[in-house]
């Protein structure tokens, strides 16, 4: 018996309204596809402007905090160096030291003095210049600068400018990593599905993986942080 075109066709359309209406994956694609045709994707959109929000700010401190590490380890240098240098250095030097006259004969003191002096029968007491190497003090002089003993140079100020601006930025990185962390956590994605539904399934790796990133980049910045705060005093000369 020959069937009418009309009912083969409509059981061919009954039976698949059937599968579709079964399927819940199919439905809730089909769901979703009309909801974006009709309105367009605004919750996703906004929900992928957020998390690209929090990536931005990631990516600069991920790279300022390099530069940032760079600085404080110069400082650390500086005022390690400084530390040594003026521990080492020696007092300027006094080719002519003073000398206690004060329990020596009149002899002996004229002698230590810088000034000539006679006895009664006008014969002059030795001086100190009359023993003093001119030669050998500019030789003595000499090696000192030679093997580093003059004065190191004082960075203080320079250093004290560059501890103010680091931890200026420090201060701004800890708090906009804060700030990212804080809108991270209001990004709700809901309760995850088995429907296949393959834009949720990118934006919850994205925000997966954004956690995982943004949580790297704060505790780089927490260890510069407590760098910064256990740096010394520039030592004083």
């Amino acid at each position: 018996m020959m069937r009418s075109p009309y009912v083969v066709g409509a059981v061919i359309v009954a039976s698949t309204t059937l599968l579709v209406l079964l399927n819940k994956r199919a439905r809730s694609k089909a769901k979703k596809l009309a909801r974006q045709l009709w309105d367009g994707d605004e919750a996703n959109e906004a929900l992928k402007a957020e998390l690209d929000a929090v990536s931005a700010v990631k990516k600069t401190w991920k790279t300022r905090l390099v530069v940032l590490g760079q600085q404080l380890e110069k400082i650390e240098q500086d005022i390690a160096e400084a530390e040594v240098s003026f521990a080492t250095s020696s007092s300027p030097r006094s080719p002519l030291s003073a000398t206690d006259t004060s329990a020596k004969s009149p002899a002996s003191a004229a002698a230590a003095s810088s000034y000539y002096h006679f006895d009664s029968k006008g014969n002059k007491f030795k001086n100190k210049w009359d023993s003093y190497d001119v030669d050998e003090e500019l030789k003595a002089l000499d090696n000192d600068e030679v093997s580093g003993q003059s004065r190191p140079i004082d960075k203080s100020g320079a250093v004290a400018k560059q501890r103010a601006a680091l931890q200026k930025e420090l201060g701004a990185a800890h708090g906009d990593l804060w700030k990212a962390q804080d809108a991270l956590d209001s990004i709700v994605l809901g309760p995850a599905n088995d429907e296949g539904d393959e834009d949720d399934a990118a934006l919850r790796a994205s925000r997966k993986a954004l956690v995982m990133d943004l949580a790297s980049v704060m505790a780089a910045s927490d260890a510069l942080q407590s760098r910064f705060k256990a740096l010394r005093d520039y030592p004083k000369p």
